[in-house]
């Protein structure tokens, strides 16, 4: 009983975390469209949740959402694997402009507005931000592979990207601020920010989870398959020969020998 529970929490899960990071995100793009603080920055004074950490997040949450369950319609799986090469994009590219000192005027494509009081980039996630989206877009991307070690490298993204979210929302909680941006001098991580990145690592952890019992149950009803479902007989006398190898060749049923042999 609760090894069933437990599994249908672990199924559940991953949609009601992609459900929750999606509107607290779709919340911060209608704050930025009204210019309502709370939205933007839940604690006044500090960090705001810049509109490219928004949309980021809504396609993380699609990405998700299509990933949630048993495998998912061809359309369906590009359309995830899509969402989350853009929010690897969208991280990288937010690196290359603190790394090279580079200014594409992506920040400012959604919403232009001048630079925050705590923000001396105007609408630029924060490195920590940035860094932990490339990490999320990886592990989105290997969520569904069929290779047990991406699958796993998809968990390991998602800790990784909960331990800087972690740090970001204890220095939130008990004012340290140098913890929240990576490095001092940087954005800072918002406070809304660094929730939904726990939200999402821990709905990837699950979503991992479940495909991996997923492909182990696929695994064991293949080996556990009957070989007389598995194969048509060759003969109607092939159920009773004793040297059929039925099941042993996806061609059909070969015999050991060049003939059928009625088992005495």
């Amino acid at each position: 009983m609760m090894a069933d529970r437990r599994d249908a929490a672990v199924r559940t899960f991953p949609a009601i975390a992609a459900g929750v990071v999606a509107g607290v995100a779709a919340l911060v793009l209608l704050g930025w469209m009204l210019d309502s603080e709370p939205l933007k920055a839940v604690i006044a004074g500090r960090a705001t949740m810049k509109p490219n950490t928004a949309i980021a997040f809504v396609l993380a949450a699609v990405s998700l959402w299509l990933q949630r369950g048993s495998p998912a319609h061809p359309l369906e799986r590009r359309v995830a694997l899509g969402c989350a090469t853009a929010v690897a994009a969208i991280g990288l590219v937010t690196l290359a402009e603190y790394w090279f000192a580079w200014d594409p005027g992506i920040d400012r494509w959604v919403f232009p507005k001048p630079p925050d009081a705590v923000t001396p980039f105007p609408g630029r996630m924060g490195i920590n931000t940035a860094t932990s989206f490339c990490l999320l877009g990886a592990g989105l991307l290997c969520l569904r592979a069929p290779v047990v070690r991406l699958r796993r490298t998809a968990e390991v993204c998602a800790a990784v990207v909960g331990v800087i979210a972690l740090f970001a929302l204890v220095g939130h909680l008990f004012g340290v601020q140098p913890l929240t941006p990576l490095t001092l001098g940087m954005t800072q991580m918002a406070v809304h920010t660094a929730a939904l990145l726990l939200f999402l690592c821990a709905g990837l952890l699950a979503a991992s989870q479940a495909a991996g019992r997923s492909a182990c149950s696929g695994a064991r009803d293949r080996e556990a398959r009957p070989h007389a479902v598995s194969c048509r007989p060759c003969s109607p006398f092939c159920w009773l020969s004793a040297g059929c190898d039925c099941g042993a060749s996806r061609r059909g049923c070969s015999a050991r020998n060049s003939g059928w042999r009625l088992s005495s």
